[in-house]
């Protein structure tokens, strides 16, 4: 029988931790992420300049929109309008408080207002919002996903400035040395799993470890 990790589990907030940061580096297994179950995610978003409530109410924006879906539509539509819908939620409650949003290679980003990190919205696997198994995104991702992601390991491991990525043709400056969360949603018949979840590593366009997971509670669909 295959063990499960054990992951680490917070319901308060920790001094590791500093606002607008990433995780600094555990001890043991880098492949266990610190996990903040429900009970205590809001203590941890507060420290990011953020909520359970916002972030709910923009994983719930992926329940909305059914009755637009056509047997006519592409088969990536619904999907396509679930997720768009996701984004311009959480973005509709995040810029009017001075967060800002841009979209490099066509990566949509939600910035702190001090840019330190954004966040970026993407639809999860079934693991998704399962403090016990390792999430993944639905889709493989592509280049500009895998350099928004390579800060997240250098910073956390506080290797410093000096050796953040070098602005290339594929990505300008401004999205290589910005941490980057990413909120992961999935619809699940009634129920709307997600998580914020800072990735440390990525390979064949997959997420394949996680420094940090928040895992927010349920969203049920009315």
């Amino acid at each position: 029988m295959i063990e499960r990790p054990v992951p680490t589990v917070l319901t308060e907030p920790s001094d590791r931790f500093r606002p607008g940061a990433g995780p600094e580096p555990l001890p043991g297994d880098r492949r266990v992420p610190v996990t903040t179950l429900p009970a205590g995610a809001d203590d941890r978003l507060a420290a990011l300049g953020l909520s359970t409530r916002v972030l709910l109410t923009a994983a719930a924006a992926a329940g909305r929109g059914h009755d637009q879906d056509s047997p006519f539509d592409p088969p990536i539509m619904p999907g396509l309008r679930r997720w768009a819908a996701v984004v311009r939620t959480l973005r509709s409650q995040l810029v009017p408080l001075g967060w800002r949003q841009d979209n490099p290679s066509n990566l949509p980003r939600t910035l702190h207002p001090d840019g330190s990190f954004a966040v970026v919205v993407t639809t999860g696997d079934d693991h998704t919002g399962v403090p016990w198994a390792p999430p993944g995104t639905r889709h493989l991702k592509g280049t500009a996903t895998r350099l928004a992601i390579e800060p997240n390991a250098q910073l956390a491991f506080d290797l410093g400035d000096h050796l953040l990525p070098a602005a290339t043709d594929e990505l300008p400056l401004v999205l290589t040395g910005t941490q980057t969360w990413f909120l992961l949603f999935h619809p699940a018949g009634p129920v709307v799993r997600s998580e914020l979840s800072f990735p440390q590593a990525i390979s064949r366009g997959r997420m394949l470890q996680w420094a940090e997971r928040i895992i927010l509670p349920e969203v049920v669909l009315g």
